[in-house]
């Protein structure tokens, strides 16, 4: 059976905006949204919006819930899958819009780019660029887990430093490798400036693995080496600085955004898993 009401058969994702005819207003005109139909009025406003085959449902913020940007981090990405994705990041990027990961062919075979949207939420806009194995990339496909060298019968393997760094290249964007209760041990490869923040209600690990690595502070910088650590306290203000390629190891709880406060262009996609 189909519903006109809901044209989706497999997902259909809803997100809240403190004003949704401004954000009807936005997405058609920044990212190609057609208006499908609206209903209700003040806070139980709410819309359906269509591009192409994807469905997207939208309302008003109620009560004290927030949007990515009025709570200071993000929690999801969506992906919508365009045919010309070339001709999408420019239509974006002519619109104002704040694009935070410029087009690229990722390791599993899409080329793609990242946007916010006026609340916040982050946006993928992906065409498939090869077809490529889930394995190829150092993915482990379910079926096969049990069977990996190292691993017992349940599945369980050491996760190696060096083969995960080598599964992407692009810098400045944190990959979560483990979870230990509420803390996230993610890597990253950083070369050159990065910006003035802070993080309001946690303290940040850093430990290099390769690489030298300085972090400026306003009374000075910490110069860190090939294992070394350090940790930045809570609210302190920092910069990071690599003048050649280094690799390290961030351990901080799940959440975290790599800008702090300061979101912007430099923020990255949080809980991106490899």
């Amino acid at each position: 059976m189909k519903n006109r009401s809901v044209p989706a058969d497999i997902v259909l994702p809803h997100m809240i905006y403190r004003d949704v005819e401004e954000a009807i207003a936005w997405l058609t005109r920044v990212f190609g949204f057609e208006e499908h139909y609206r209903y209700g009025g003040g806070d139980q406003m709410g819309a359906q919006l269509r591009h192409g085959r994807a469905y997207v449902m939208i309302r008003n913020a109620r009560g004290a819930e927030k949007t990515p940007d009025e709570a200071g981090f993000c929690t999801q990405s969506l992906t919508l899958f365009v045919e010309d994705v070339e001709q999408h990041l420019e239509r974006t990027r002519v619109a104002g819009a704040r694009i935070v990961e410029e087009l690229q062919e990722t390791m599993y075979g899409e080329l793609q780019y990242a946007a916010v949207d006026l609340a916040g939420h982050h946006w993928l806009f992906s065409r498939h660029a090869k077809d490529i194995a889930p394995q190829d990339w150092g993915a482990v496909v379910a079926e096969a887990r049990a069977a990996l060298p190292g691993a017992d019968a349940d599945g369980k393997k050491a996760i190696n430093l060096s083969q995960k760094l080598g599964l992407f290249q692009e810098q400045w964007t944190p990959k979560v490798i483990a979870e230990m209760n509420d803390y996230q041990f993610k890597l990253v490869k950083i070369q050159g400036d990065f910006v003035w923040h802070h993080h309001a209600d946690t303290d940040e690990t850093f430990l290099v693995l390769e690489g030298t690595l300085r972090i400026d502070f306003r009374d000075g910088p910490v110069t860190l080496g090939p294992g070394e650590m350090f940790i930045v306290p809570m609210g302190v203000e920092h910069k990071p600085f690599a003048e050649h390629e280094v690799k390290l190891m961030l351990i901080e709880p799940r959440g975290v955004l790599n800008t702090g406060e300061a979101v912007g262009e430099r923020t990255a996609q949080n809980d991106v898993w490899i």
